[in-house]
């Protein structure tokens, strides 16, 4: 056997060898990333959701681009008052996925419990403009409203939820509260 045939063999071994290895690792990652959202998800149903944050954390730390993961942390860690982590996930959630609505009724509903009214609206008005069809995402906007002394406005989005058949179109009702309104100065 000629030299060129054994460097030639011994390559093929040595990258083989790598591919294997490569390969192990690469299966034995997904299924610990797998377990890892397994245990966390557990927990978060079991209620347990100071200790599904551990792992959950773990998860998106594993899988940074992974938008649920980031979802479901927040979840975890508003649940167990930490809402101003929660809201770092949220963003970055709804940062990793754009059009989901319901990450942006998630922030606007963690923003509202800090009492931060003008982002809590930001997030509702966005989740509206992706489609949300969620009827308490308005009424969540109201009193969002409400609380930044734009009352009108706020009470008519609840009473659309609460008296749609009965309340006027939202853009009638704020306009001819507002004309109503003295001028100043």
């Amino acid at each position: 056997m000629g030299r060129r045939l054994r460097l030639f063999i011994a390559l093929a071994i040595t990258v083989a060898a790598g591919f294997a290895v490569l390969f192990i690792f690469v299966v034995y990652r997904v299924l610990h990333v797998r377990s890892t959202w397994a245990d966390g998800k557990r927990l978060y149903e079991a209620g347990r959701y100071a200790e599904a944050s551990i792992p959950l954390r773990e998860f998106s730390a594993q899988m940074p681009s992974d938008a649920d993961g980031h979802y479901w942390l927040a979840n975890a860690l508003g649940f167990s008052n930490q809402v101003e982590e929660a809201v770092i996930e949220l963003r970055t959630a709804a940062r990793l996925d754009p059009k989901n609505a319901g990450y942006q009724v998630a922030l606007g509903n963690a923003l509202q419990f800090l009492g931060r009214e003008v982002e809590a609206e930001q997030a509702f008005r966005k989740s509206l403009s992706l489609g949300s069809k969620e009827a308490d995402v308005h009424v969540s906007l109201g009193y969002a409203l409400c609380k930044q002394d734009r009352r009108a406005e706020g009470e008519q989005r609840i009473a659309a939820k609460h008296l749609p058949r009965s309340a006027p179109p939202y853009e009638e009702s704020f306009t001819a509260a507002t004309a109503r309104m003295p001028k100043s100065g």
